[in-house]
Parts: structure tokens; sequence; C-alpha cells
């Protein structure tokens, strides 16, 4: 059996899901980062059809000011620093879920953070 596999974005065809993607620190940090909201930096790891999973990185104080989406839930793990979601902390090794229509932001703390998110279609329109 043929299964393909990538270790950096390099090496997946277009069009073309792996069944495994493995991808080491120095190639997500070297990932092109796009720039979300003032502070805020992003890079996609996964994505399918309207659903992704990326790395969000926040300068000190950054805001994602609050808003919903309607049919995607969110999933946030913090990595380094500290963030919080409508006020509430996230140290490193935290989690969050975010369910489709629930208002929420993201604030880095003073010394800024970086999180793991999965961006997930849970309905269609």
């Amino acid at each position: 059996m043929n299964t393909p596999l990538a270790s950096d974005s390099t090496h997946v065809t277009p069009g073309e899901a792996p069944a495994l993607r493995m991808v080491d620190a120095a190639t997500v940090a070297d990932l092109p980062r796009r720039n979300l909201s003032p502070g805020v930096t992003y890079a996609t790891l996964w994505a399918e059809g309207r659903s992704f999973a990326g790395v969000f990185w926040l300068e000190p104080g950054a805001v994602i000011a609050e808003h919903t989406h309607q049919f995607h839930c969110h999933h946030v793990w913090t990595l380094e620093g500290q963030v919080s979601i409508l006020e509430r902390s996230l140290d490193p090794g935290s989690y969050a879920y975010v369910a489709p229509g629930q208002p929420h932001d993201l604030v880095a703390g003073p010394e800024g953070a970086t999180a793991f998110y999965l961006y997930l279609v849970t309905s269609t329109p």
C-alpha cells in the first residue's frame, strides 16, 4: 500500500492530503505566517475544505477582538506564554473549546503567547 507521507509542506502534492503528516518544530517555526490582527500571526499546519489546524503567535498584549463563528468550533491549546478567552486565563498546557455561536476573544498575556488551534466545520449554512 502506498500511503502519502509528508514531513513538511514541500512534500504535499497539491489537491492530495497526506494520510500522515509530521512536521518538526524547526519546520513549524519556518512556515509562512499570515497576519490576522495587529500583533497576531498564524501558520496553517493542515486544511481540508473549510476546516484547518495551525499555530497562533501573539505579541505581548495582542488581541483578537470578540467575535463568533456560526458554523465552526475552535479548540485552543496554549503552548507558551499565557492567553485569555473572555477573561479566563489559559497557561501553557491549558485547553479551551469554543462552540459554534459562542462569542469569544483571545488576548495575549504580558509576555506574548503561542497556541495551537483547530477551526472545524460543525454544520453548514
